[in-house]
């Protein structure tokens, strides 16, 4: 009896099963998994243009291991569905994709899901991987702009370029900012292996993302090859380098060198003036020195045009170039330069050029002996700074906002005398030429103190602490500070609101917590840039309070600065969301005894008024005996004494 009931018991579960996977339907597997947006919806983008790509929006990238592997050239955009950036740059990736399919294979992602988001975990989108073969892959670090995106593709497709006549050497130098010469015999087996290195190398640059523009390029002809030797004075030499300086350096050969040493060499015997570093933010230690620093106020994204490298990039690649290097080098490179100018005298690009590279007009005026610009290169440090991104730093230095002013900015500061200096017009080479000779006319104003401050003495307060990005997840994971409320307090340090409020803060901690071990108010510096994306706050400064949390993460709740940073507010704010009975009763115990302590101090000033009407009276009296008017005016004045004396006491005890 009992194994029959047993089979009908397994033949029942068997049942259910087999039923419950038959009647699953897609409708429910659709809501198991939903496949991913892709911010590309429209299938035509390109008219009369058989071109394509490949999108895959859940973030798979099986695929695409198979598929690069059959590509020369391999261009990957990672974006995020929700991410506005990425949407407003999506157009840019179609008109690549239109531009350079037949040539190039594109590939887009969604990288906030899938394997993609496993591998790269991506704390900004989007971003851009450029995959060659035999090369390897890199990231596209350089700006966001069609026109400058389009010549550094072709660049990657074309690396090298023939030269033939000595016009179009002095051509392809003036849309360079540098130029490297290769000369090879390709009868010659080990010549082959030379211009392999050469190859390897012009890509091995590209790969860097430096933006310091080099070209690349092949001289075939012997009669062009003496011409460019005697300019250079350099004679059997494989390889020479040449700037609009004029003639750097030569190798006899570069059979046994690496192509990565090459690249290295390259960048040696040149001086990047735009190393990435000097875009993101002002370095706090390069400020800290005491060379006078001339801040140079941009719009990174809109930056990248053919205008930029003709007016803008010529002007700061000519003004910092090291002294040691070019003020020595100029008269050195006379007869390249008289060469140069002489081609330029029959071209129709001389007075393009002229415009592009100040440093021609001004060797034709002589002016190259002067030694100020020397003594300016040795004695200053131009550092790029993003307006979008640090604006409140130039509020704080010259005290208002050139929110609609043309751009780019210059100011100048002597960190010697704490002096600021701004260039008034454009940034224009006479402009800076007059401010080197003569920075007084451009005098904005003085930062030094004019009286000393005296230094206030304050203790170190165990809960008011400034940590790192590690610290915060911790914080925010409630593995640290577990059994206290906390305060997060974002900052950096060329916000001017931030300091307001990092004072109250510190104010509030002397004042209400110095004593209190169940909250403590944590600071960040958000210039660190090593914080996760989702860690980041929208705007600085910005207060969250986390309150105490028995779970294994914390909440967090945001301040509205729209309230006046007041105390009074900050004390409610923190008392509202605190959840900690210790951090609750020691500030209602402290709001108690600041109100017992200002009804004493209230007492106080009435006893002291009292005590000046009972002094009145008594001169009062006085006067009235000295005039015989004791007895009337005594009687009246004696009993408005006793009742002053009566309520005083009254008022005391």
């Amino acid at each position: 009896m009992i194994s029959k009931i047993l089979i009908c018991f397994f033949l029942l579960i068997g049942v259910y099963f087999a039923l419950s996977s038959q009647i699953r339907s897609p409708n429910n597997e659709e809501t198991i998994y939903k496949p991913k947006q892709s911010i590309f919806n429209n299938s035509i983008f390109c008219p009369n243009k058989d071109a394509y790509f490949y999108d895959y929006p859940n973030g798979d990238m099986f695929e695409i291991y198979h598929l690069i592997e059959t590509s020369q050239i391999n261009f990957i955009f990672l974006y995020a569905d929700w991410d506005a950036r990425s949407i407003h740059y999506g157009d840019l990736f179609l008109k690549l994709v239109c531009d350079f399919h037949n040539e190039i294979t594109f590939y887009s992602i969604n990288c906030f899901y899938g394997q993609c988001k496993a591998h790269f975990n991506l704390i900004k989108y989007p971003q851009i991987l450029i995959n060659i073969k035999n090369i390897g892959s890199f990231a596209y670090k350089n700006p966001f702009d069609h026109k400058y995106m389009t010549q550094y593709l072709k660049k990657i497709l074309r690396p090298l370029r023939r030269i033939d006549t000595i016009e179009e050497f002095f051509d392809y130098l003036n849309t360079q900012n540098a130029v490297l010469i290769g000369n090879f015999n390709f009868t010659n087996q080990n010549e082959t292996k030379s211009y392999k290195n050469f190859y390897k190398s012009s890509m091995d640059f590209l790969a860097s993302n430096d933006e310091y523009s080099i070209g690349y390029g092949i001289i075939l002809n012997k009669t062009l090859l003496n011409q460019i030797q005697k300019i250079a004075s350099s004679n059997h030499c494989e390889i020479m380098l040449f700037t609009k300086l004029g003639f750097q350096n030569s190798l006899s050969s570069i059979r046994y060198i690496k192509p990565e040493n090459l690249t290295r060499w390259v960048k040696d015997n040149l001086v990047s003036t735009h190393q990435s570093d000097r875009w993101f933010h002002p370095d706090i230690n390069k400020m800290s020195n005491e060379k006078s620093k001339l801040l140079v106020f941009i719009d990174r994204e809109s930056l990248n045009g053919y205008w930029v490298n003709e007016e803008f990039y010529s002007i700061i690649n000519f003004f910092v170039v090291k002294a040691s290097q070019a003020c020595r080098s100029l008269k050195e490179n006379k007869v390249f330069l008289d060469r140069y100018l002489d081609y330029l005298e029959f071209h129709t690009i001389k007075k393009q050029s002229k415009n592009s590279n100040p440093f021609l007009s001004f060797t034709e005026n002589q002016d190259y002996a002067s030694n100020s610009i020397c003594q300016f290169q040795e004695n200053t440090e131009i550092l790029f700074i993003d307006k979008k991104l640090y604006k409140n730093y130039a509020v704080n230095l010259l005290g208002y906002d050139f929110e609609n002013s043309k751009l780019p900015k210059a100011i100048l500061i002597n960190v010697k005398n704490q002096t600021i200096y701004q260039i008034k017009n454009d940034l224009n080479f006479l402009n800076i030429h007059k401010f080197m000779n003569d920075p007084e006319i451009f005098f904005k104003k003085r930062l030094i103190r004019t009286k000393q401050i005296a230094n206030k003495k304050r203790t170190q307060l165990e809960n008011f602490v400034e940590i790192n990005s590690k610290q915060l997840k911790d914080v925010i994971n409630n593995h640290e500070f577990k059994n206290k409320d906390v305060l997060v307090f974002y900052f950096n340090n060329h916000c001017g609101f931030c300091r307001m409020v990092n004072f109250k803060l510190i104010n509030l901690a002397y004042k209400f917590f110095k004593n209190c071990k169940t909250l403590v108010i944590l600071k960040i510096d958000t210039d660190l840039n090593d914080m996760d994306w989702e860690l980041l706050s929208n705007r600085v400064p910005t207060l969250i309070f986390m309150p105490m949390s028995l779970l294994s993460y914390r909440e967090t709740i945001l301040y509205d600065f729209q309230n006046d940073m007041s105390e009074k507010k900050l004390l409610k704010f923190i008392i509202k969301n605190s959840r900690n009975p210790g951090t609750f009763l020691y500030l209602i115990s402290l709001v108690k005894k600041t109100n017992l302590e200002n009804m004493v101090e209230n007492r106080i000033e009435s006893i002291k008024s009292n005590l000046n009407k009972m002094k009145k009276s008594y001169e009062y009296l006085n006067q009235s005996i000295a005039y015989n008017t004791f007895d009337e005016i005594f009687n009246q004045n004696f009993k408005k004494v006793c009742l002053y004396q009566i309520n005083l006491l009254k008022n005391i005890i």
